[in-house]
């Protein structure tokens, strides 16, 4: 099995291509100048990234944080719940894959947040 369940490929290419619209899969809630300068970026993407075994994941021992983006059109919201079963705090942002671009003051607050909720 390979990331989060899913069954690896039998011949799995070496690279997942950039998408042929990367604003609207990665950027799609940023402000527009700012995705098509980000959209300029994304360099393919290694599939053994997503299939490889992991022997160690700091989430097992490090107290770890996950943030779902409900809005994510990389990767759906149900599949990081999954994700995010493994984490000792979960939050939700109605935003797109890229919450730093499209939901900076609502990202940047979050470890505030967790900061006072241990306290």
């Amino acid at each position: 099995m390979g990331f989060a369940g899913a069954p690896v490929p039998p011949e799995p290419r070496e690279f997942e291509p950039v998408p042929d619209d990367p604003i609207s899969m990665f950027y799609g809630d940023a402000p527009r100048p700012e995705a098509e300068e980000a959209a300029k970026r994304p360099v393919p993407q290694s599939v053994k990234s997503f299939s490889d075994r992991l022997t160690k994941a700091a989430w097992h021992t490090v107290p770890s944080t996950y943030v779902i983006c409900e809005a994510d059109q990389v990767l759906p919201a149900q599949a990081q719940q999954v994700l995010a079963e493994r984490s000792g705090a979960v939050h939700r942002i109605a935003g797109d894959h890229s919450p730093i671009m499209s939901k900076p003051a609502e990202l940047a607050a979050l470890p505030a947040r967790a900061a006072l909720e241990t306290a």
